[in-house]
């Protein structure tokens, strides 16, 4: 069973990788909840293999917090985004001019 944690210890480096090379919010963002998801399978695993069920607890509190945590930064980040949209958004330029009128 210890195998199963090193695979997910790698899957962990590897997400590590992909929120500090992310190119976008959004993909640093699937990055910490993937690491949450590895981080809660870890903890099951090891609930299993000591058989401890209280571990159990623990894991579910994780993946609340987790869960929570995601929906409020998802929530600051798209609200932020729109913000950073509408400060620089340029004003649409017709393609026809208007013609001065003389009088």
């Amino acid at each position: 069973m210890i195998w199963i944690q090193l695979i997910l210890f790698v899957y962990i480096c590897l997400y590590i990788l992909k929120i500090i090379e992310g190119p976008s919010i959004w993909n640093r963002l699937l990055g910490m909840n993937l690491i949450t998801t590895k981080i809660i399978l870890m903890i099951v695993v090891f609930a299993s293999t000591t058989g401890a069920a209280y571990f159990l607890d623990f894991a579910i509190l994780y993946a609340i917090c987790g869960f929570i945590g995601v929906i409020f930064l998802a929530n600051f980040m798209s609200d932020r985004v729109i913000a950073d949209k509408e400060e620089n958004k340029e004003k649409p330029k017709s393609k026809h001019r208007r013609k001065k009128v003389r009088k």
